[in-house]
C-alpha cells in the first residue's frame, strides 16, 4: 500500500452521529506552520472550531436534535504512517426536533481553489438535517446557506490556529510513498439546489 505524505500536511476527520450511532465522516486536509501545534492537540482544536462554526453558521439549528458532531481526529501527513489522534471535547447536537431526513440525502459543499480542474476542487457532504428543511424542490435555502457558511466559518476558525484548509492531491503511481500537492481553498459554495446522495462507507464503524 502506498503511503501518502504532504509537506506540513494534516488529515482531519469530522465524525457525525445520528441517535448516538456513527453515521458519516467528513475528511478534510490542511497545512500548518511548522511549530503551530503538537499533533495530539489538533483534534480538540478542530472540534472546538467546528462547534463554533456550527453555531455561527446556523447549521445547528438546521440539523435535527438526533444529529450531532461527535468527535474530530487528526493525523500528521508530514511523515508516512503516523498515528491518528482523537478529540476529547464534548459533542454538539442539532437543535431542531422535527426528525432527521434519511442519511442518503445530503447537501454537497464544493471547495474551490485558485486553480481549475478536478484535482483542485473538493466536496464535503453534510447530512442529518431536520424535516423542516426538506422543501418541495430540495433542501431549504436556509439549510444550503448554513452548510456553505459552516465550512467557511470552520476554515476561518482554523486559520486563526495556523491550520489552512484546502484540496490535497496525490499522483497515482507505484512508489512506496506518494508526496501530495496542496491548494488552499478560496471559496465554499453550494451549487446544487437539490439533495445529493452522499459518499460514505456502507459498512458498520467509521
Amino acid at each position: 500500500m502506498v503511503s501518502q505524505t504532504l509537506d506540513r500536511g494534516v488529515k482531519l476527520r469530522l465524525i457525525w452521529q445520528i441517535d448516538t450511532v456513527d453515521a458519516w465522516v467528513n475528511v478534510l486536509h490542511g497545512v500548518t506552520t511548522p511549530i503551530a501545534h503538537a499533533i495530539a492537540d489538533v483534534p480538540d482544536i478542530v472540534m472546538i472550531a467546528a462547534k463554533s462554526a456550527m453555531v455561527l453558521s446556523g447549521l445547528d439549528d438546521a440539523m435535527d436534535d438526533e444529529t450531532r458532531l461527535h468527535r474530530a481526529t487528526a493525523r500528521d501527513l508530514d511523515q508516512p504512517n503516523q498515528a491518528e489522534y482523537i478529540s476529547t471535547e464534548s459533542p454538539l447536537s442539532g437543535n431542531s426536533g422535527t426528525g432527521a431526513i434519511p442519511l442518503s440525502a445530503a447537501i454537497c459543499v464544493t471547495s474551490r481553489t485558485a486553480l481549475a480542474g478536478r484535482s483542485y476542487r473538493g466536496r464535503t457532504y453534510l447530512a442529518g438535517f431536520s424535516e423542516t428543511h426538506n422543501v418541495s424542490n430540495g433542501p431549504s435555502a436556509t439549510a444550503r446557506t448554513a452548510a456553505a457558511l459552516f465550512m467557511t466559518s470552520l476554515a476561518a476558525e482554523l486559520l486563526i490556529e495556523h491550520i489552512e484548509l484546502g484540496v490535497a492531491s496525490w499522483t497515482k503511481n507505484k512508489v512506496s510513498t506518494a508526496v501530495g500537492t496542496f491548494q488552499p481553498t478560496t471559496q465554499y459554495v453550494v451549487t446544487a439546489p437539490r439533495w445529493t446522495s452522499q459518499r460514505r462507507r456502507n459498512v458498520p464503524g467509521i
